[in-house]
């Protein structure tokens, strides 16, 4: 197979598990490697980043359902990880590498702890939800632990509420306007931005939502904030890094104390999950939950070095 063939990028739909699951093939000759994008974002977040893979690896990216061109149906870590079996099977990719991103990262967990023979897994940043439990936040005084708590709780309620509604034309561009802001701020082309953005909307009836919609936002919120994914860290025997943000994001601004502490309670935990299994690998990085966008090279760069590593 040529270079150019090898690397041709093909979109298709994998329509043989529970729900219909948009894919995108990135091509490229090495072992099979998925990539599975975070909550709130669809395939074409890894446009930029999957080009950096595809000289060593199969690079593909489905749309997790409920999100981009994805079909929707209950949203739990069992029927999510049934889609992702059925893209590998579907496409023949035998004992994939399972790479994800914050939601993705969580569920890419799951995946090797449901597949110990699984040759690696890389989690950039899914852990536990930023609205966790209270003893997830040392050092905070309790009395404005439990204000910030509400107020974070609320924010969340409120962001959910508002995807339940139609977006008007106004709206809908300037929501475009601030993501290509954003990415193209990052370095990232401005047709990736609109794609990501364009996957991100649906059309029902005329009006137009947010995709996930927010039956999907309900379901996803409770397994990041009562669930914690660290404690499915623990279970998992197949070689597994686990890459740690440690600036906040420009929208956890106003919650700087908060997650100052969370930060706190996340490195507690980190050490005793590092010490208790030895399959993980922790790595924190001088970069936000971005850390795809932000610094593709250097994330790329980390995959490949643990997979030659350890898979």
């Amino acid at each position: 197979m040529s270079a150019s063939a090898a690397n041709a990028t093909t979109d298709l739909v994998v329509d043989t598990g529970p729900v219909p699951i948009a894919v995108r093939d990135f091509g490229g000759s090495g072992r099979p490697l998925l990539l599975l994008h975070g909550a709130g974002a669809n395939l074409a977040a890894w446009t930029s980043f999957a080009p950096l893979l595809t000289p060593d690896f199969r690079v593909v990216a489905p749309d997790l359902r409920g999100h981009g061109r994805s079909g929707d149906g209950p949203w739990t870590w069992t029927d999510a990880l049934a889609d992702v079996e059925a893209v590998a099977d579907h496409l023949g990719l035998a004992e994939p590498i399972v790479v994800g991103h914050s939601l993705g990262g969580c569920l890419a967990a799951w995946w090797g702890r449901s597949h110990p023979d699984c040759p690696a897994v890389v989690d950039l940043d899914g852990h536990r939800g930023a609205e966790t439990a209270p003893d997830n936040y040392p050092g905070l005084d309790p009395d404005r632990l439990a204000r910030e708590l509400a107020a974070l709780s609320q924010l969340f309620t409120d962001q959910a509420a508002a995807m339940a509604e139609p977006l008007a034309p106004k709206q809908v561009a300037a929501m475009r306007e601030h993501l290509l802001a954003t990415m193209t701020a990052m370095g990232l082309p401005a047709e990736q931005a609109n794609e990501v953005f364009d996957r991100g909307l649906v059309v029902r009836d005329g009006q137009t939502f947010l995709r996930p919609e927010a039956e999907t936002v309900r379901a996803i919120r409770p397994l990041l904030r009562d669930g914690d994914v660290l404690e499915t860290l623990y279970e998992v025997r197949c070689p597994t890094l686990l890459c740690v943000a440690t600036k906040d994001l420009p929208a956890a601004q106003g919650f700087g104390d908060l997650m100052a502490a969370y930060r706190r309670g996340l490195d507690r935990d980190l050490d005793r999950l590092a010490a208790a299994n030895p399959a993980i690998t922790v790595n924190r990085l001088d970069t936000s939950h971005a850390m795809p966008l932000e610094q593709p090279a250097l994330v790329a760069g980390l995959i490949r070095e643990f997979v030659a590593a350890h898979a």
